[in-house]
């Protein structure tokens, strides 16, 4: 405990240090856990994740959001409540989930797909390969993995989010499409891009979601420049 916390550098001689607060909840969270006054160890936590947004402290956070996953597993063994086992892997399911959704803000993305990878295993096995969080979970790893620049991973997960979107009419299913779209983009396939862009600006209009056919009709756009820089590279080496 006291090396995990020590991960926190201190900033010495100033009042009301933020990072102690957050320690300081942390412990309380640990202390509450261990007398077996889990609800009070939950509201710590929440209040250390809190404080360590407000000041931007990204260990803290990724931290913060461990001892949360931790304290669900807790919960789980000592509540003993009805399908307890798939209750608590699936609060570690989203605990991880929103921790890697931040670290990908932050563009911390090697930590990010390893939250993502293990948050997807999780809703795999508890809720099944077609349920909707499935779906996107496999969307968001693939999203990671085409920021990192490994396109034909990023594209055999995008392929099976979409395929399955597809099957099952999933409500994001423009959006992980334009996800698709993406990565063929980025993997050179030009044609195929746009073709599963124009199927997903249909399903866009077609919802009058204003924010998500804005979005693909910018990706478009950015796939008909690099297509037309392609064409002139080509054309230049003949």
């Amino acid at each position: 405990f006291l090396t995990a916390i020590q991960l926190f550098s201190r900033r010495e001689n100033e009042q009301q240090d933020p990072e102690d607060e957050i320690i300081l909840l942390i412990k309380k969270s640990k202390v509450s856990a261990m007398t077996g006054k889990l609800e009070d160890a939950d509201r710590y936590l929440h209040q250390a994740l809190k404080l360590a947004q407000l000041s931007q402290n990204n260990q803290a956070i990724t931290y913060t959001y461990t001892q949360m996953a931790n304290l669900a597993f807790l919960r789980g063994d000592l509540l003993n409540v009805t399908a307890e086992k798939d209750n608590t892997r699936l609060l570690l399911g989203m605990c991880l989930d929103s921790c890697a959704r931040y670290m990908t803000s932050q563009k911390q993305l090697v930590l990010a797909e390893s939250l993502y990878e293990q948050a997807l295993a999780i809703s795999q096995q508890v809720q099944g390969e077609t349920h909707p969080q499935t779906v996107v979970l496999m969307n968001d790893l693939a999203t990671v993995l085409d920021m990192k620049g490994h396109q034909d991973r990023a594209y055999e997960y995008v392929t099976r989010a979409s395929n399955l979107a597809r099957e099952t009419s999933h409500p994001d299913q423009c959006v992980i499409l334009s996800n698709l779209a993406r990565v063929l983009m980025h993997r050179g396939q030009y044609h195929e891009a746009r073709l599963v862009y124009e199927e997903a600006l249909t399903q866009a209009e077609s919802k009058a979601d204003k924010p998500v056919i804005q979005h693909i009709r910018n990706g478009m756009e950015e796939l008909k420049a690099k297509a037309q820089k392609s064409q002139e590279v080509r054309e230049s080496t003949h």
